[in-house]
């Protein structure tokens, strides 16, 4: 279970990471 909730926060936390990029490209 904590497997699969760490893949979801990974996942969540790239798909942020690009929202951001495409936001703001730094």
């Amino acid at each position: 279970m904590q497997y699969i909730v760490y893949s979801t926060n990974a996942v969540n936390f790239i798909n942020i990471s690009h929202s951001i990029h495409w936001v703001a490209p730094l």
